[in-house]
């Protein structure tokens, strides 16, 4: 694997993140001053997201499924993409030149969304702009529209592999799959300092960046519990059992992954054992898992990579 280059995650993160390519999006600027304020605590984030939800259709035009064209910047691909609670379209801004994912409701005959359906969509999106800003490690969202009944969010479209998939073909080097942790645990700390968590934190909502060295980047906010206060797969105040369920399984995934790369066996096994310690003696934060991976790497002298970009 080539030698890691700041200026390559320039290009590809650094100028669009903070440039002109990722300007606030024009439907959630009347937003910006609540997103973007300081929100320290779980609550403060759930009553921002409450109070700007109770605006949140009155202004945006609509359009219909059947309209090509979102509005005069957005071509959408009349192919759609069904998962288990979202439906995605291949977007086409034709301002940036770039292609993104439309995400909406799912809405087919197995399914029957409601008022609260697309309330929750809405609120995953401005929680997705507001985690973005925080940190490179989450995908970006470039605008709200909306068609039919409710809202589409226009997304980041990541090129890369889903991390169980990399996993599950040992494409993993020691090195690699360390810092993988290392940067995922340095992600959560830093949206767990500003009361976000992600929700479903299993491996298919984690992709690896190929146009930026692989990095992990987080997607689908949709079950954060910022989004879904009462969303009966996950208990709100178990956080410790939230943060070592979710390091716990990523560990496991990177030990499984690991193909090679010097000290690989000594690596895999010391990871057997850290895997254990989320059971034995769990942790309280995100931060304290990973200190314990900042020690790990110290002790086999692996570099930390994308630290430019937490």
């Amino acid at each position: 694997m080539r030698e890691f280059e700041k200026s390559s995650l320039d290009h590809n993160l650094g100028s669009s993140h903070e440039g002109q390519e990722y300007a606030v999006p024009c439907n959630l600027d009347r937003y910006r001053s609540l997103t973007m304020g300081s929100i320290s605590w779980w609550d403060d984030v759930s009553k921002v997201l409450s109070e700007v939800s109770d605006q949140k259709l009155i202004t945006l035009p609509r359009r219909a499924y059947s309209d090509p064209y979102l509005s005069d910047r957005y071509l959408m691909s009349p192919k759609k993409r069904t998962h288990e609670l979202s439906a995605t379209f291949d977007i086409w801004d034709t301002h940036l030149k770039r292609p993104l994912v439309g995400k909406t409701v799912r809405d087919d005959k197995y399914s029957n969304p409601t008022v609260d359906d697309w309330d929750i969509l809405f609120r995953e999106g401005l929680l997705v702009y507001y985690a973005s800003r925080q940190t490179y490690g989450v995908e970006r969202i470039y605008d709200i529209v909306v068609v039919q009944q409710g809202p589409m969010l226009l997304l980041e479209k990541i090129e890369g592999d889903e991390m169980a998939k990399v996993a599950k073909a040992r494409r993993f080097t020691a090195e690699m799959g360390i810092n993988i942790l290392n940067y995922l645990a340095l992600t959560y700390t830093k949206l767990e300092r500003k009361g976000v968590y992600q929700g479903d934190t299993a491996p298919h909502n984690i992709i690896l960046d190929k146009n930026s060295e692989l990095l992990p980047r987080l997607i689908d906010f949709n079950t954060s519990p910022s989004v879904r206060p009462h969303y009966e797969g996950y208990d709100v105040y178990n956080r410790k059992g939230y943060i070592n369920s979710t390091m716990r399984r990523l560990v496991d995934l990177v030990t499984q992954g690991i193909g090679g790369g010097r000290d690989s066996l000594a690596i895999r096994e010391e990871l057997v054992d850290f895997e254990d310690s989320f059971w034995k003696e769990p942790y309280e934060k995100f931060e304290e898992v990973g200190a314990d991976i900042s020690q790990f790497m110290k002790h086999y002298g692996i570099s930390p990579k994308w630290q430019g970009y937490i």
